[in-house]
């Protein structure tokens, strides 16, 4: 076993890993136990949260496609930020 610590659970449930077992940013774990009480976190990857389920949304999808295929045929405007109101309200 690589990496061997003492951790400590807190009453709510909650253990913190030292710094050297933690990745960057937020991380999703599995927790498998055995009938021995060893607990196993198993890192999983391709999570998507329901604050990000939005953007693989089918018809987000699209306008994401729509979106890329405009700035590479260059089908945009550039408006300067001082006409951004009177281009909004051209729309």
């Amino acid at each position: 076993m690589e990496g061997q610590n003492i951790v400590q659970m807190d009453p709510q449930g909650r253990i913190v890993l030292p710094r050297d077992m933690r990745g960057k940013g937020r991380q999703y774990y599995t927790c498998q136990t055995e009938r021995d009480g060893t607990v196993h976190l198993v890192p999983v990857v391709g999570v998507i949260t329901a604050k990000q389920a939005y953007f693989w949304t089918k018809r987000w999808q699209q306008g994401e496609k729509q979106a890329s295929q405009a700035l590479r045929k260059k089908r945009y405007h550039v408006v300067a930020p001082e006409k951004l109101d009177d281009y909004l309200k051209s729309l």
